[in-house]
């Protein structure tokens, strides 16, 4: 299924401090002391770095933040997903486990974009991970217009929230200690320091890797 991603609201904290809670203390990782503003101010962009390349590595969000889901070919009908033809599988997880599928949108065949009810005309399953959006029983997907209108709406928009909660503290601590070593491997100047903790990085990533299709 031909998808893209838009984000809509970015998380309001990063999983990883420079100070304060020494469980996700970047100071303390590195063994700065007093660190100045100007190395703070790059700690604090290595730290959002870092937590950007572990979900794009992972295909996981760790701090709640709001994304829209946008299938430009319309509504899904492929023999080659899990539960249905139907379903719009959500490819980044974990998905708010409520309230985590804000709207389901499209452009009907006039051009005007609906809005489909939640219970009523869709329901959210589970399998395993993988949050699936399937039409209710005894309903269908209704017809698209298979084209983006002026105002640069899709023929369906899945908007969702997804992550581990509002705070750093929520977030595996897998994933926190392969984001400092990332924040580690961009501090230090050195290559050969730099290859092998990346290397450890994507270890500790690698068997969570979450694969949508």
């Amino acid at each position: 299924m031909e998808y893209f991603l838009k984000e809509v609201t970015p998380p309001t904290v990063e999983p990883l401090l420079v100070g304060g809670d020494v469980k996700l203390d970047v100071k303390v990782h590195l063994r700065l002391d007093a660190p100045t503003p100007e190395v703070i101010a790059c700690l604090n962009n290595l730290i959002k770095a870092a937590r950007r390349w572990a979900e794009n590595f992972t295909s996981r969000f760790f701090i709640e933040q709001t994304w829209d889901l946008l299938l430009p070919n319309g509504f899904p009908n492929s023999a080659s997903y899990t539960l249905s033809s139907n379903e719009i599988r959500i490819p980044r997880v974990p998905l708010k486990a409520v309230g985590g599928i804000t709207h389901v949108k499209y452009l009907d065949t006039a051009g005007v974009q609906q809005t489909l009810v939640a219970g009523t005309d869709y329901v959210v399953a589970a399998r395993g991970e993988a949050a699936i959006i399937l039409p209710a029983y005894g309903k269908s997907w209704p017809a698209t217009r298979q084209w983006i209108d002026a105002s640069g709406n899709y023929p369906v928009e899945v908007r969702f929230i997804a992550g581990y909660g509002t705070t750093g503290t929520t977030v595996p601590e897998n994933y926190r200690q392969a984001m400092l070593l990332h924040v580690e491997a961009g501090y230090d100047r050195d290559p050969e320091n730099h290859d092998l903790l990346m290397e450890r990085a994507e270890a500790l990533l690698s068997q969570d890797r979450f694969s949508p299709w």
